[in-house]
């Protein structure tokens, strides 16, 4: 069994992420993105406050999601995993907010509804972790139990 481990997809619009194809090049079976799948800090600048309205914030990752999705190098072996059963994630801090954000600390409403957005975002673009348990999912093989722990909600 060939599984790829990756994570912090943090990418210019303008990169090709020829990566994809390297690592779709060696014929894995699983596809592993362990968190930073998108980065919702990037490109706003250090001193900007973090503290953003919800409106800017649901536009924003649906900015960052769609552009990643829609690489055309990313897109194909996300195609090709997902056919597998093979593509696989979790979502960690830049998923749902800034450097180091500790999920439990937010505990404004808009706070809260800003988390709920993030993962319904990453569930609609991680199909198989349709558990949708805050916690962990775990995906059974023949060979091997994977389990994916969610660090950030209770950290």
């Amino acid at each position: 069994m060939r599984i790829v481990f990756t994570s912090c997809i943090r990418y210019l619009d303008t990169h090709a992420q020829r990566e994809w194809n390297t690592i779709r090049e060696r014929e894995p079976d699983h596809l592993f993105l362990l968190g930073d799948n998108i980065y919702m800090d990037w490109g706003i600048h250090w001193h900007e406050p973090k503290i953003k309205p919800i409106s800017f914030f649901r536009a924003r990752m649906r900015q960052m999601y769609n552009r990643q999705w829609s690489n055309a190098n990313f897109k194909r072996i996300v195609n090709e995993m997902t056919l597998k059963n093979g593509f696989h994630g979790i979502w960690d801090d830049h998923d749902c907010g800034w450097d180091n954000v500790k999920v439990a600390s937010l505990k404004e409403t808009q706070n809260i509804k800003k988390i709920m957005y993030s993962r319904g975002q990453f569930y609609k673009h991680f199909p198989l972790s349709a558990a949708h348990n805050s916690i962990f999912y775990a995906h059974d093989t023949e060979l091997a139990r994977f389990i994916f722990l969610d660090n950030r909600s209770y950290a």
